[in-house]
């Protein structure tokens, strides 16, 4: 009996999104970091620097994505593949508008909550606690976002492990 509870939970704890489709995701050309480029239909980002001899970016690279969520449960997919610094999270409407505001340099303090890749160790936005790391493929990140428990949660999608709570 105990066995088949355990099943149970570990299925809802792993898909509690099964039936949600992946909402699209455009990228908003007027938040985002000057250095970085948006594809035409505005799915795809990469750096290209100011100068071909600056590697290093001016400021936080941040793009923020058009789509705004008030209310239910969304989740989402991005495509990170074997990049070893990366961030991906939720802004408040207010944080956006300071990012808007000052053109995509750094994040404030508060108001978002963020799952980061940097020299390959994981970290939580909150308290910028060091996550446990585990040996799955990281090429693409699942993000479900659920407003009425107030709860975002981070996935390895290609498996569905779930990764922050």
């Amino acid at each position: 009996m105990s066995a088949n509870i355990a099943l149970i939970n570990s299925l809802l704890t792993r898909r509690p999104f099964r039936f949600l489709t992946p909402v699209p995701i455009t990228l908003d050309p007027d938040c985002k970091h000057l250095e970085l480029k948006l594809s035409e239909h505005q799915k795809r980002v990469w750096h290209e620097p100011a100068s071909p001899e600056l590697g290093a970016a001016s400021g936080a690279l941040l793009v923020v994505g058009k789509e705004g969520f008030v209310a239910g449960r969304q989740y989402w997919e991005v495509e990170v593949r074997e990049k070893l610094d990366w961030e991906l999270g939720v802004l408040s409407q207010a944080v956006r508008e300071t990012v808007k505001r000052e053109k995509a340099e750094k994040l404030p303090e508060e108001g978002y909550w963020s799952l980061k890749r940097s020299q390959g160790d994981f970290f939580s936005s909150i308290k910028n606690d060091k996550i446990e790391k585990k040996d799955y493929p990281y090429k693409v990140k699942g993000v479900f976002l659920d407003r009425e428990e107030g709860r975002i949660s981070f996935y390895d999608a290609g498996v569905m492990v779930l990764r922050v709570y």
